[in-house]
């Protein structure tokens, strides 16, 4: 994350909930970047794409 932070202005960046915790406070604080964290849906069994992820 912090090589395309460097590379290309990218400030907002969607991820599974695997990436939820401190590292959102940290790309927020660090990298001065919104880490938005997509959920799925809560009937979801099994694997399906979700948008934004």
């Amino acid at each position: 994350m912090l090589s395309a932070y460097l590379t290309t202005p990218i400030r907002h960046v969607f991820a599974d909930q695997g990436f939820a915790g401190r590292l959102v406070d940290w790309a927020a604080g660090t990298l001065r970047t919104t880490l938005e964290i997509v959920r799925k849906p809560a009937d979801q069994r099994g694997f399906s794409v979700i948008a934004r992820r």
